[in-house]
């Protein structure tokens, strides 16, 4: 995210896909976080950049466990962290310093003695199956979700934001790209979160 935001910002990339909820808790800490697109949008064009209209899937922060380690300790909502203590979480490198991340659902749900490791993302599924860790943190559209019948928490206190995928791009592409405007319009809600989700194993 730092690197493509970056990027962006200095001209060296024109566009990437970007979610709302990483604009508003990570790289626009001036705004509130309950900002809308409106909101959202002025903001980036005070720095030279658009946002694109939404492509039609949501790619949140869930926390899940194993189906059968979900029944076993009673877990289903964020909120049922705080009754369990010594959890073993296998946390991505990302997700344990961003602002939407670890440190803060630690202070609102405050897992007593949890154990916390640093994974990548790919490993901290295979350690979970594995039964080296009990919780991980996923994106809402993994295919792994599926694949390795994984029991994502319940966001019973609206904790993670909504993170809405939209193109952020450099406002004077509409200049050097006359025909961008059209390509934005023409993918606004084009790909659900059921494709998306689809695609992703389509890839793994």
């Amino acid at each position: 995210t730092a690197i493509l935001w970056k990027g962006l910002l200095n001209g060296r990339i024109d566009a990437y896909p970007e979610y709302t909820g990483t604009l508003t808790h990570e790289l626009l800490r001036d705004l509130p976080e309950s900002a809308d697109a409106q909101a959202i949008t002025a903001r980036l064009a005070a720095l030279g950049i658009g946002m694109g209209p939404p492509l039609g899937f949501d790619d949140g922060y869930a926390l899940a466990l194993s189906a059968e380690g979900a029944k076993r300790l009673h877990l289903q909502r964020l909120s049922d962290l705080s009754q369990h203590s010594g959890l073993r979480f296998g946390l991505s490198n990302e997700f344990l310093n961003r602002a939407d991340g670890w440190p803060r659902l630690r202070q609102t749900f405050a897992p007593p003695a949890a154990q916390v490791r640093g994974l990548d993302h790919d490993l901290a599924y295979r350690a979970l199956v594995a039964g080296e860790v009990d919780v991980i943190d996923c994106y809402t559209t993994d295919a792994e979700i599926a694949f390795y019948h994984l029991q994502p928490l319940t966001d019973d206190r609206g904790f993670f934001p909504r993170y809405e995928a939209r193109i952020l791009y450099r406002l004077d592409m509409a200049h050097r790209e006359p025909h961008w405007p059209q390509v934005l319009d023409d993918l606004a809600n084009r790909i659900s979160a059921a494709s998306m989700r689809s695609l992703n194993a389509r890839v793994k």
